[in-house]
């Protein structure tokens, strides 16, 4: 799998074990035709890597937040590292829509969590 076009860190408070407020914004530019990897390292109000063993986590993509499911990333829980990976293949981002919606949630002993939540920007690629 490719490296992460970034790893963004979320931490929840005060020794909460999960985030309780409203998703992180993150809004992503996506190149169409590329791979695309995005890290989320999750940690806890110390800054330590909360414990994801056995933890899921899905990720959609849709036109619209009303609209049918469009595409899926591939998710990956690294559980030693508190490490959540979003992968688009380069044939997925070929075909995205030039303005969409994602989230990511979580789901740790039962207890599911919006991690990040944003819009993808779609650059179309000049070279296929």
């Amino acid at each position: 799998m490719a490296q992460p076009a970034a790893t963004l860190t979320i931490t929840t408070g005060q020794g909460e074990k999960l985030i309780t407020a409203w998703p992180a914004t993150v809004n992503l530019r996506v190149f169409a035709g590329d791979d695309f990897t995005l890290g989320i390292v999750i940690s806890d109000g110390e800054g330590d890597p909360l414990d994801l063993t056995g933890a899921t986590a899905r990720a959609h993509i849709r036109e619209t937040v009303d609209a049918d499911l469009a595409f899926e990333f591939a998710v990956t829980v690294n559980e030693p590292d508190s490490l959540v990976l979003l992968h688009l293949q380069a044939a997925t981002s070929a075909v995205l829509p030039p303005t969409a919606v994602y989230d990511c949630e979580i789901n740790i002993d039962g207890t599911v969590t919006t991690l990040i939540a944003g819009t993808i920007i779609t650059r179309p690629e000049v070279t296929r």
